[in-house]
């Protein structure tokens, strides 16, 4: 069952059919199947991962003045932030430093106090 509710009740009528049904509904030759429900199929498939598209919706797709305006990005490409670097965080010798002048600082109270 879908997690949420498209709007479209043909979408969601299908949306509940595995990914193998829907691509037997989007290949089938004999045209048994609605426009509608071909098309629902053909969203449906297009959300989970799977290209189903008619040559015309992909030729329109390519062509369209949209598409080159886009920048290109592989899914493995992530947006870098400026994050601090590993070796930022405090080391050995700067708590050893930290130490040495809270003691001094304690020894010199002491003694003028």
């Amino acid at each position: 069952m879908a997690l949420f509710k498209s709007g479209d009740p043909i979408i969601d009528q299908y949306n509940n059919y595995s990914t193998e049904q829907l691509i037997q509904i989007v290949t089938d030759t004999n045209g048994s199947y609605l426009p509608g429900v071909v098309e629902a199929a053909r969203s449906i498939l297009l959300g989970r991962g799977y290209d189903y598209r008619t040559r015309e919706q992909k030729a329109v797709q390519n062509t369209g003045p949209a598409a080159s305006a886009l920048p290109r990005v592989r899914p493995d490409q992530s947006i870098k932030t400026n994050l601090p670097p590993v070796s930022s965080a405090i080391k050995g010798w700067y708590w050893i430093y930290l130490v040495f002048v809270l003691v001094r600082m304690v020894a010199c109270l002491i003694k003028h106090g």
